[in-house]
């Protein structure tokens, strides 16, 4: 019920505030991801060679109204968002012995977010910050006789920079943040099931959407998103643990923004 805890949290928000847009995109997930032995070297790897329409996302935006003193006067936002992907990955590694071993691995990836926004918008540029609260789930069926489920989970904070430039109906931009998770767990459904307090987590995050405004009412966007976490290896459980590993995924959607 854990990977659908995001999910109620957006549902409760809509229902609860007066909405100022909407987006809903649809799109894929490439996975980088990659395991590494204690001295430095690679072990194993999750990845897909290319874009696959696996999955999608829904992004809440209210306006909490403008602040004004006598130097700035910004826009206050509060952003809802939840996005899911089903893929498959190639797994490359070996077996317990050090045998090479290739197989197919079925990932479920979930991830939400509460964010808080000020906007500063200077003729047709807008420079904002933000800080949030976050959610990510990641089951890993490992597939084939030899495979096993894995399940990564952690709430984590956000603290970030946006940019946006608009030329009439057109605008681009940027969302840099730093990511920090809290207590970060990794579950293995072997040996009757081992419970791993991660290392330190954390990463980086980029978002860069390209927009075309329609109307008063309606824009569509691309996005393009790179989402990089370092996990350093867990505690020590039964003589098993989990390696240290990076996370480089990237994320390309199409979407519709309805505002009102």
């Amino acid at each position: 019920m854990k990977k659908f805890l995001v999910g109620s949290i957006l549902a409760l928000g809509i229902s609860t505030l007066q909405a100022s847009s909407l987006e809903v995109g649809l799109g894929s997930l490439k996975f980088d991801y990659n395991e590494y032995k204690e001295d430095g070297t690679w072990l194993d790897s999750e990845t897909n060679s290319k874009y696959d329409l696996d999955g999608g996302f829904v992004k809440y935006e209210h306006n909490l109204g403008v602040v004004k003193d006598e130097d700035i006067k910004y826009t206050q936002y509060l952003e809802l968002y939840y996005s899911f992907h089903l893929n498959t990955t190639d797994y490359d590694g070996s077996l317990q012995d050090g045998t090479p071993h290739q197989t197919i691995t079925d990932n479920y990836l979930h991830q939400g977010h509460l964010r808080y926004k000020a906007i500063n918008k200077i003729e047709n540029y807008e420079l904002g910050m933000f800080f949030g609260l976050g959610y990510r789930y990641w089951d890993r069926d490992i597939l084939g006789s030899a495979g096993y489920l894995e399940t990564y989970e952690w709430p984590y904070y956000e603290v970030g920079l946006s940019w946006k430039w608009y030329d009439k109906n057109f605008y681009m931009g940027a969302d840099i943040s730093y990511q920090k998770a809290y207590q970060p767990k990794m579950y293995a459904h072997l040996n009757g099931g081992l419970d791993f307090d991660l290392g330190d987590t954390k990463g980086y995050k980029i978002d860069i959407p390209l927009g075309y405004k329609v109307n008063e009412s309606w824009d569509i966007i691309a996005h393009y998103i790179y989402d990089s976490w370092d996990i350093e290896k867990s505690n020590i459980i039964n003589g098993h643990y989990e390696p240290s590993s990076e996370t480089k995924n990237s994320y390309a959607y199409i979407s519709l923004k309805y505002k009102f």
